[in-house]
């Protein structure tokens, strides 16, 4: 029943919408809707906050609780790599060339540069850890929005800088490229 469903996040994929659930996972279709299929094989936890196509077409899924799964095989199967706290929400993924970054509710910016293997926190000049969203640019420049405003990086999220000249509001919920 679609009015009992927490759909939380949508990404396509060719001709495949994939939908993340909170509480119930991954689902995807391939008819527009007339049916759909779970692909949940390894997720552990199903509070789905957000979920990302990288340029190498691996999935990955983060959660309310503080998770982030990967897939390599379209999402046939999962695995773990990242795990905080709970309600540590996991806001937006972004990945590039073997180098994930997270936003995150309590910790900012998370970078690996080795897909989820090591993470390190990328939070100078940030003024507030709730990152909502963020965006590369064609660049390669990162835009991150937060409830106070934007913020830019020009070297990889290794430092911050708030770009709100001319915004009539600091509340900024999301960034898209």
């Amino acid at each position: 029943n679609p009015a009992t469903l927490n759909v939380t996040t949508l990404m396509f994929d060719n001709n495949v919408l994939i939908a993340g659930i909170n509480g119930s996972g991954v689902y995807k279709t391939s008819n527009n809707g007339s049916s759909w299929e779970p692909l949940n094989n390894g997720i552990t936890d199903f509070s789905i906050s957000k979920i990302y196509r990288d340029e190498q077409n691996n999935y990955y899924a983060g959660t309310y609780d503080g998770n982030v799964f990967r897939s390599v095989n379209s999402g046939s199967s999962w695995t773990l790599i990242y795990s905080s706290e709970a309600g540590n929400s996991i806001n937006a993924i972004l990945s590039e060339n073997g180098t994930v970054y997270l936003s995150t509710r309590n910790y900012g910016v998370l970078k690996s540069e080795n897909n989820g293997e090591v993470w390190t926190e990328k939070n100078m000049n940030l003024n507030i850890p709730i990152i909502n969203s963020m965006a590369f640019s064609n660049s390669g420049e990162i835009f991150s929005g937060s409830y106070y405003g934007i913020n830019y990086s020009s070297d990889f999220g290794a430092s911050w800088q708030n770009r709100n000249i001319g915004l009539p509001s600091r509340f900024v919920y999301s960034v898209f490229k």
